[in-house]
């Protein structure tokens, strides 16, 4: 997301993304101080300002960066979107989900 704002694209695809730095630190890893966490790597502020198209995947089962993560993002972020939710966990949803995956990708880039 943070590269998108920085380069001119056609379109961007998210898998598993998260809101910010500082919102995963606080569930991942609750006794640091916020204030320690010097990167603000927040993708929920700038993808409000990506108007490509977004194609947003996110599993219901990732116990590592949860669904509610992904769909903010999708929340914020302006048209033209998609959130497609996909099955399996963190590491593997691509795999679980992988017909799902590979055919909303085609679509996707199909439209750009």
């Amino acid at each position: 997301i943070d590269l998108a704002g920085k380069h001119e694209l056609g379109g961007i695809i998210i898998e598993g993304g998260f809101t910010s730095i500082k919102e995963m630190a606080k569930r991942l890893a609750p006794f640091i101080p916020p204030s320690v966490i010097k990167s603000k790597f927040d993708s929920l502020e700038k993808i409000k300002g990506l108007t490509i198209p977004k194609l947003i995947f996110h599993s219901a089962d990732d116990d590592v960066v949860p669904f509610e993560l992904g769909r903010r993002l999708y929340d914020e972020a302006p048209e033209p979107k998609e959130l497609v939710q996909l099955q399996g966990g963190h590491n593997d949803a691509f795999l679980t989900s992988q017909e799902l995956f590979m055919g909303k990708i085609d679509s996707f880039v199909g439209r750009l």
